[in-house]
């Protein structure tokens, strides 16, 4: 049977209507599925309402002990209106972070040459998780926040939301077919922002160079379109990225 895995963007959740109307459309995916989110914009805004500063170089952000601790709260907070969102409309759901069952292993990446504080890189080939195997077995959907779990030194760590998706696609692709979705506030990837009807309708790899350098893609455009690829690689059936409301049309990623 094949299992479902979807990322939805923190836009999306940051706003109830659209968050609501995205868990509805979640809801209807039948089979076997997986819902892993971000909340980097919340975590933001909480961090400055804190005096916390939030700093990010290339687009990404800076760790610190202070920021994870922020973090850690609002991704908490996401995690858990999404779980009781779920479970009002029927669907069975648990949240979890990267430390329950050791299930997102990572390691603390390496300072140099940028340090990014307490930021992890999941450890890709460890074992599944006896946990979340158990639940997607007895239907019960995982909800997983962009924590991951130190386990050599018993902390938590900040990790990109795509990267958490990726893992998970690799997990679950070695007991049956997977499907990775990518979701967002925009038709698929688009030509033209200002354009909705500009979408692709597919995009192999080696697209991506040209399409970057010309500026078509660029920001978070770039780890879904990187982790989507690799998803193909490691044995996902399909790779889309659509909007939150329409996951079955989109952007599909295709092998060249």
């Amino acid at each position: 049977m094949k299992t479902t895995i979807v990322k939805i963007g923190g836009t999306i959740l940051e706003n109830a209507e659209q968050r609501a109307v995205f868990l509805e459309t979640f809801a209807r995916i039948e089979g076997p599925k997986v819902l892993i989110h971000g909340g980097g914009k919340t975590a933001t805004k909480l961090a400055e309402l804190n005096g916390i500063q939030p700093v990010f170089i290339d687009g990404r952000r800076i760790t610190t002990p202070e920021m994870l601790a922020i973090v850690t709260m609002s991704y908490t907070a996401i995690n858990k209106e999404i779980v009781t969102g779920l479970q009002h409309l029927g669907v069975p759901a648990i949240g979890l972070c990267g430390a329950d069952d050791n299930c997102i292993p990572a390691k603390k990446r390496n300072p140099l040459p940028i340090d990014f504080g307490m930021v992890g890189d999941p450890l890709f080939d460890t074992p599944i998780s006896p946990l979340v195997k158990e639940l997607v077995g007895l239907g019960i959907t995982p909800v997983f926040s962009a924590l991951s779990y130190d386990f050599e030194n018993g902390t938590l760590l900040n990790t990109n939301a795509d990267t958490i998706a990726l893992f998970w696609t690799k997990q679950l692709a070695r007991l049956g077919e997977v499907e990775l979705i990518f979701a967002f506030e925009h038709d698929g990837v688009l030509q033209t922002l200002s354009d909705p009807d500009s979408g692709f309708k597919q995009l192999e790899q080696q697209q991506i160079p040209m399409m970057q350098a010309s500026g078509t893609i660029h920001s978070g455009m770039i780890p879904k379109l990187d982790c989507g690829f690799k998803a193909l690689a490691y044995g996902t059936e399909t790779v889309r990225i659509s909007r939150f409301d329409r996951l079955e049309t989109g952007t599909q990623l295709i092998n060249a």
